[in-house]
């Protein structure tokens, strides 16, 4: 006679406890084998570009030929990170304009037509000033309506010197100024 060995169903349970554990283990571990997770903390600042003009003008006593007064005009950044700066200048006539001669500063400074925009050479980071772009003009003829407004205008705009796509500068004024007008298209 033979006979069969039977199991309790305690034993039967514990295997089938054990087998499940196992299962899962094995999955965890293949699971944590093939994902992975990282964290990064990025600190974002928000720059402010902002420029002052500053001016040390003495007028004229008059407005003959031959007299010269002194106009100095710079500009400073007062904001927050670097920038580069053009200026405009202009006049309050075209009268004014052809009676004057301006002694703009041609080394840090640049021109692409001579009449419009000036731009800074190099980037100007807060609370630097630039060169000045002038210190003097020179009445070189006769202004012919001496009542007209003898006003000249200078207008200043800066430009963030980062390039935001590359956290580098920008390697010159103008590529700083054609890229601000690309992301305001």
């Amino acid at each position: 006679m033979t006979t069969k060995a039977t199991r309790s169903p305690t034993i039967r349970f514990a295997a089938v406890i054990a087998m499940l554990a196992i299962a899962a283990l094995s999955i965890g571990l293949a699971f944590a084998f093939l994902t992975d997770s990282d964290h990064a903390i990025n600190n974002l600042t928000v720059g402010q570009t902002d420029v002052q003009i500053e001016e040390d003008f003495e007028p004229p006593a008059s407005l003959d030929p031959g007299n010269s007064f002194k106009k100095e005009v710079s500009i400073r950044n007062v904001g927050t990170g670097p920038a580069y700066v053009r200026v405009l200048v202009g006049y309050s006539s075209n009268a004014l304009k052809e009676a004057l001669r301006i002694d703009f500063d041609d080394e840090s400074w640049t021109s692409e037509d001579g009449e419009s925009y000036r731009y800074y050479l190099s980037a100007l980071y807060p609370n630097d000033s630039t060169t000045p772009l002038f210190t003097k003009a020179e009445i070189v003829s006769t202004v012919e309506d001496n009542q007209q407004a003898t006003d000249i205008f200078v207008y200043a705009e800066a430009a963030s010197a980062i390039d935001p796509k590359t956290g580098k500068l920008y390697e010159t004024a103008p590529e700083a100024f054609n890229a601000l007008t690309k992301e305001e298209s």
